[in-house]
């Protein structure tokens, strides 16, 4: 079963540091850690989806996975870990993909992957995310019972509260005019 994922916004001073690592360890155990590490002050600048990112990426992208053999797969038999610039197109392509397993690849340690979403690609998604609103996802889950194979749950309207966290997220990171990370525990 997939594990969290999590959202942080980053000003252009962060954005510079990350890029500056050259390695994944040094991203991954101290880069990451330090904007994890006072989780609980922060407002909308970080935003846990717990396990809701999978349901989340089905629903912008159409593209659905599940493990296999430890590696995680869509239901095309593509991996996303193949290739970073493959993964998005078989999973529905467009800026929508970007919102989830999108963007720069920057970590792939520990069954922990990290993804850089660029400032201009934030007020893109801020744009495209407009129309998810929660009578769109109360819709949504009631066609589509692939969800109910990928995320057995009863607690359709936490997940829709998660999916209005990522509109929220990218509206007010875009305002911010911030770049950000995906970060996702497999």
């Amino acid at each position: 079963m997939a594990g969290g994922g999590y959202y942080a916004a980053l000003n252009e001073e962060q954005v510079e540091e990350l890029l500056a690592f050259d390695d994944e360890e040094t991203i991954h155990d101290e880069f990451l850690e330090s904007l994890w590490e006072d989780y609980d002050e922060h407002g909308w600048d970080i935003v846990d989806m717990d396990k809701c990112w999978r349901a989340t990426h089905y629903a912008l992208t159409g593209g659905c996975f599940h493990e296999t053999d430890d590696e995680i797969v869509n239901n095309e038999g593509w991996s996303f870990l193949l290739v970073n610039d493959v993964y998005a197109r078989a999973w529905g392509g467009g800026i929508l993909s970007k919102a989830t397993l999108g963007g720069k690849m920057l970590t792939t340690l520990n069954d922990c992957f990290t993804f850089f979403i660029t400032a201009e690609e934030v007020r893109e998604l801020a744009v495209a995310l407009e129309p998810f609103t929660q009578e769109w996802w109360e819709e949504f889950i009631t066609r589509e019972s692939i969800l109910q194979e990928l995320l057995p749950t009863d607690n359709w309207s936490f997940i829709g509260n998660n999916l209005q966290n990522t509109v929220g997220f990218f509206r007010n990171a875009a305002e911010a005019g911030k770049a950000a990370v995906f970060y996702v525990s497999i």
